[in-house]
């Protein structure tokens, strides 16, 4: 149990999660009531949920009345291609769908806001529980936000910051591909700010972490994204 919520896991595979056994589970559990999504590009594993997934995952949604959270953290980070449409552009608007977004990877991490976009009756709860927790937010902060969207500021600002992560990810996967060789294998990421990389077998990934965390270097192995309780 999480926060009072029983997290149940699916997997992942290439073309994101993997919808037929997230089917087979709700005929097992139908007491799933919610599913947990990032189809742009999934963190860690940085693929994309294909359209005809994302197509079955609606269906699946609306068969067992599902509310699907859509969590759209870094969607300004394409690099390739345009930006994938959400969940959110293709569900209508009858559809049980949270979609969430971030300024805080756009801009700068201290940065803390971000916005949702949801059915009036969620949204107001949503409000309430938000108040609760703060009452006063940040106002003026939010505004310079808005004035920055509208006058398109930060539209400039998204398309600098997509040029710079791409000489980034590449530099990094050059000196990936120098230093390690065939001892790893990756896919470049056509977008987000994460790139998967597989060790062979025969290799101790926690025994990177480690030596990693002694010279102030933190990575996170597979095991850092598998605590799930069932």
């Amino acid at each position: 149990m999480q926060g009072g919520i029983r997290v149940v896991g699916v997997p992942v595979d290439h073309e994101g999660l993997d919808v037929e056994c997230l089917a087979q589970t709700l005929r097992n559990d139908p007491r799933i009531r919610a599913v947990y999504v990032m189809p742009h590009h999934q963190y860690p594993t940085t693929v994309t949920f294909g359209a005809g997934r994302r197509l079955k995952l609606l269906e699946l949604a609306r068969q067992h009345d599902l509310l699907i959270i859509e969590d759209d953290y870094d969607h300004d980070y394409r690099c390739d291609s345009a930006p994938v449409l959400p969940l959110a552009a293709r569900a209508g608007a009858d559809r049980r769908l949270i979609h969430i977004g971030s300024l805080s990877k756009l801009t700068i991490p201290a940065l803390r806001l971000g916005y949702v976009i949801a059915q009036p009756d969620i949204l107001k709860r949503m409000t309430e529980l938000r108040e609760a927790i703060d009452r006063q937010g940040d106002v003026p902060l939010e505004q310079a936000m808005a004035l920055m969207n509208r006058n398109g500021v930060l539209g400039r600002h998204a398309r600098k910051a997509r040029r710079i992560y791409v000489e980034r990810r590449d530099f990094l996967l050059r000196k990936v591909r120098e230093k390690l060789g065939d001892a790893v294998t990756f896919s470049v990421p056509a977008g987000g700010l994460a790139v998967w990389i597989k060790i062979k077998a025969c290799i101790d990934g926690d025994d990177w972490k480690i030596s990693a965390k002694k010279n102030s270097l933190n990575i996170k192995n597979e095991s850092s994204f598998c605590r799930v309780a069932k």
